[in-house]
């Protein structure tokens, strides 16, 4: 499971860096030619990169708090689902940044 909270680091540090220097060039899916609003979209990609970081830290804490042998599968579970939802969420949303 601690692989997760080094993810989960990651992750947050990733979305904080993006977001304070609207590094979107780090972003694959959006180009700095066709974005409308960087600063809109640096905003909005390192609130989701937050967001997956802390489903992830929950995801290590999680099992040592509950103390059960099926913990460690739930969690990984609700972080399996949990990240699709928010990646598809995250495009979805970033969609708005744009141009058109």
């Amino acid at each position: 499971m601690l692989p997760f909270l080094f993810i989960g680091i990651l992750l947050a540090f990733l979305g904080i860096y993006i977001w304070q220097k609207e590094a979107i060039w780090l972003l694959s899916n959006f180009s700095e030619n066709t974005t409308a609003d960087k600063k809109g979209l640096a905003r909005w990609a390192g609130k989701w990169f937050l967001a997956m970081g802390a489903l992830s830290i929950v995801t290590f804490i999680g099992p040592a708090v509950w103390q059960n042998e099926r913990a460690e599968g739930f969690f990984v579970g609700i972080f399996i689902v949990g990240i699709l939802t928010m990646t598809i969420l995250y495009l979805i949303g970033g969609q708005k940044y744009v141009k058109k």
